[in-house]
């Protein structure tokens, strides 16, 4: 509770609600407030029970040689045996109906007054054309400040929340009570004229070098190289035309707007 924050953000997390359909820890791992709060030492310890004894993946970067991964394998393995029955397959989860909707919620404190847009993706789908539009809307002069203008008083900053099982693309801004319904109208201007093909090779080439230096720096961490290797195949390659085709995709999805106000 204390890692996800107080209850007061309930603006973000009807957000992730309303976009997760169902599973709001498939895009964000940490779930609600509402779901941790809930939850009794009891059923996590089933929880864990099961996710000891259901299958598992194991990754390991070794610094010598290939039997010390075997080694960490075996001990594994005699470790967890006395909880693991027969080997199973991962249960499949379905998540519920997403609807377009718009959401007002109150909160009690100023500073978590917020507007929260959000567009749910295909879970696994465009990654990298993803965080390429996360990077573009959030870097300094980027596309959030020239829809909103330098002197506005609105802020945004734009993050791309899941994984595999879900994922979405969502806005966080904080602006003015009397400039709530203009900054959401023009974020979605924004997002229609990246669907209609704003997005510019120049554009991609920033992306580009962007993460390739951040791929460079994170090939030098060896947690950062551990996590690749348990995630398995590398992103797809990205180009300027699967770009836009996810921008047109962004644009047909259905959004998702909560409105966190002050209560009265």
């Amino acid at each position: 509770l204390d890692e996800i924050g107080p209850a007061g953000q309930r603006g973000y997390f009807a957000a992730l609600d309303a976009a997760s359909g169902g599973h709001p820890s498939w895009l964000d791992p940490r779930g609600t407030w509402r779901a941790v709060s809930t939850t009794l030492t009891s059923t996590a310890d089933a929880r864990r029970r099961v996710l000891i004894g259901g299958p598992l993946r194991l990754a390991v970067l070794a610094n010598a040689r290939s039997d010390q991964g075997e080694a960490v394998g075996s001990a594994l393995e005699r470790w967890l045996r006395p909880f693991r029955n027969d080997a199973g397959r991962c249960p499949t989860g379905t998540r519920g109906a997403i609807a377009a909707t718009e959401l007002n919620v109150e909160v009690t404190k100023p500073e978590h007054v917020r507007t929260y847009v959000t567009y749910p993706l295909t879970p696994g789908g465009a990654a990298r054309e993803a965080e390429w539009t996360v990077h573009l809307m959030n870097r300094s002069g980027g596309w959030l400040e020239q829809t909103l203008g330098s002197a506005s008083e609105a802020r945004a900053r734009a993050a791309l929340l899941g994984g595999r099982s879900a994922s979405a693309l969502l806005i966080e801004v904080v602006t003015l009570e009397a400039d709530r319904a203009r900054t959401v109208d023009l974020l979605r201007s924004l997002v229609k004229n990246l669907a209609q093909g704003r997005a510019t090779e120049a554009d991609a080439e920033i992306a580009r070098r962007h993460f390739e230096a951040q791929r460079a720096e994170r090939a030098l961490d060896p947690r950062g190289r551990i996590v690749d290797l348990w995630r398995g195949s590398p992103l797809a390659r990205a180009d300027l035309a699967s770009w836009r085709r996810f921008h047109q995709s962004l644009g047909a999805t259905k959004e998702i707007v909560v409105h966190a106000r002050l209560k009265d």
